[in-house]
């Protein structure tokens, strides 16, 4: 079984408003991005449950943060790993130009270049950054991640979005579909197996699939 990984926001999730206001009371003036100032950002007790999180399922982080325009994801996890989230820093998306320069774009090329991840979950706060399409993935804090929003990542993590391989594999040939083009369908869409062995999108398909609608489409209609 492939290890589960969290896309992890920093600011408004391993921090809340108070911490914040807090730190910048004790560097008045200080502007610019540094590894002193991240490191004072960092809240020990929301960094716990995410570390929490980790411990139960397993899971690894990808950094999904503006943070990476700054750091590498090395450094980000040597500034996790002192505020007591241990967890293996894998990788880093989102922030600068990557498929977009939207989180969700470079979330879904990252999944879409490691298949061998199926079980994931979103911690972000920003509801800008996520199309509709991730909501069964994604947990939103609205103020730094609470004891409440621990569970819930968990259960998320413990289900897989795919089906086992040989299975994708059996139901596409069934319904004459590419299975690589029938395994990326599933895991951004969310569609349910069935839905994405139909030989034609639907409208409502499309719009599930965001802004990668159109480049499915097109496909779609070279297949058999």
């Amino acid at each position: 079984m492939s290890t589960p990984v969290i896309f992890l926001d920093i600011d408004g999730v391993l921090n809340d408003e108070s911490w914040l206001r807090a730190v910048i009371a004790r560097y008045p003036g200080a502007f610019r991005w540094s590894i002193e100032l991240a490191q004072e950002l960092l809240d020990p007790i929301r960094c716990a449950r995410v570390q929490r999180i980790c411990d139960a399922t397993g899971a690894a982080i990808v950094i999904v943060s503006g943070w990476r325009r700054h750091a590498p994801a090395a450094d980000i996890a040597r500034l996790l790993a002192n505020r007591g989230l241990t967890a293996p820093v894998i990788g880093a998306v989102g922030g600068v130009r990557f498929s977009g320069d939207t989180r969700d774009d470079a979330t879904a090329e990252w999944l879409h270049n490691h298949p061998e991840v199926t079980r994931y979950v979103v911690i972000d706060d920003d509801a800008l950054a996520w199309g509709s399409e991730w909501i069964k993935r994604w947990v939103r804090p609205v103020d730094g991640i609470g004891d409440e929003h621990v569970p819930r990542a968990i259960v998320i993590l413990g289900e897989s979005i795919l089906p086992t391989a040989p299975t994708l594999a059996s139901i596409a040939r069934a319904h004459g579909v590419n299975p690589v083009t029938y395994r990326h369908r599933i895991r951004v869409s969310h569609m349910t197996p069935e839905e994405a062995a139909r030989p034609a999108l639907t409208l409502a398909q499309c719009g599930r699939l965001g802004g990668l609608a159109s480049a499915h489409a097109r496909s779609n209609r070279k297949e058999p």
